[in-house]
């Protein structure tokens, strides 16, 4: 009698431990926004874990800080609407060694570029908050005229707190060059570089110390974009815009959004899903360019803008708004994303659902099931 509950116990503990691994998988799947409404599904932050993280609520039904945030980025649209010039910002703890090496590898048989600008700062302390401190200095120097040329082979010295640029130049001859980095009595070593250095890192890693052992970022950053007051306000916009009925927005910033996103990576987040909607016509995203090339020019010339009831308005907007909410911004047509928020008031009836209703109520019954078997193992 004992063996045959235990035999049941450890059937009903490997079940909750299967079915708790289902639900981490599922959980990670949405925080990544693998269903999501997105226009970058590169993005590597969820918008929820994004709110979480900066204390912001998704409230549909009360929009001001959105309102805020849009003005904010209206008037300061020159600094919002600018990208860095360097692509990638690093830094690292260097108190360890008295010089360090970057190397550019060929890829493929041939170097990414014959050359690349860096700027280099040495600090105190080598932390993220050091690291975006000084984006602003490094994007001014990358800028500048007076970067100082460094071949394969050569040593920069003189790396200071204010900063220096280099432009290095690679030695086609060779399959990897070498630039040697003074860092005698340096901590921190900030570097923010025209390339990712990725882009040149072939089998071994693109900085190492003078024992040659390898020199691992403390923190990175690709593509920094604008500040990092611009990226809030941009991103609690654009999560509401994302996730809420195009209502709950003025139209001034459903549309005013897209002049922004070029400059940003979104996060990813569902649209809300409405159970009395239909669920939108698939679309390949991958052909969306071409199948949906002439859809605005359809929309207006159907007069849709003033009644959009027929069969031709329908099936036309809402292949739009599933492609707006599913694929690629780089994969839409370019006047698709302004031109369906022109529709939406008219055809306001239409919209439907981009995302199935499916995966929240399998997660809701797993969840159920799972407390069911912990309930009953308690017992």
């Amino acid at each position: 009698m004992v063996k045959s509950m235990n035999m049941i116990l450890g059937t009903y503990t490997r079940l909750f431990a299967i079915i708790s691994c289902v639900l981490a998988i599922l959980h990670s799947a949405r925080a990544s926004g693998d269903h999501g409404h997105d226009h970058d599904h590169g993005s590597e932050k969820s918008c929820r874990d994004l709110a979480a993280d900066k204390g912001w609520t998704i409230d549909c039904n009360d929009v001001t800080e959105v309102n805020t945030a849009f003005a904010y980025l209206t008037d300061n649209a020159v600094a919002c609407k600018t990208a860095a010039s360097f692509e990638w910002a690093g830094i690292f703890d260097v108190s360890g060694a008295d010089s360090q090496t970057w190397t550019m590898a060929k890829k493929d048989g041939s170097y990414a570029d014959p050359s690349m600008k860096v700027v280099l700062f040495s600090t105190t302390s080598a932390t993220e908050a050091k690291m975006h401190d000084l984006e602003a200095d490094a994007n001014t120097l990358i800028e500048g005229t007076t970067c100082q040329r460094i071949d394969d082979g050569d040593t920069m010295n003189g790396i200071t707190a204010t900063g220096k640029c280099f432009v290095w130049h690679v030695d086609d001859s060779k399959e990897v060059s070498s630039f040697s980095i003074d860092t005698t009595g340096i901590t921190g070593l900030a570097a923010y570089t025209a390339h990712s250095p990725y882009e040149f890192e072939g089998d071994a890693h693109y900085l190492k110390d003078s024992s040659g052992a390898d020199v691992e970022h403390v923190a990175e950053e690709t593509s920094p974009g604008p500040s990092d007051d611009c990226k809030h306000n941009y991103w609690l916009m654009q999560m509401h815009h994302d996730h809420c009925p195009h209502d709950a927005l003025d139209e001034s910033i459903e549309k005013g959004l897209h002049d922004f996103e070029e400059f940003y990576t979104d996060c990813t987040i569902d649209r809300l899903y409405d159970p009395s909607k239909d669920d939108c016509p698939s679309v390949s995203c991958s052909n969306v360019n071409v199948d949906l090339a002439d859809a605005v020019t359809t929309l207006t010339s159907s007069n849709c803008k003033t009644d959009c009831s027929s069969t031709t308005c329908k099936d036309t907007f809402q292949r739009i708004l599933m492609a707006h909410d599913t694929c690629e911004e780089s994969q839409l047509p370019t006047d698709l994303e302004n031109g369906l928020h022109d529709f939406e008031d008219a055809c306001e009836n239409h919209i439907c659902n981009t995302v199935s209703a499916s995966s929240k109520v399998f997660s809701w019954k797993l969840i159920s099931a799972v407390a069911g078997s912990a309930f009953f193992l308690l017992l």
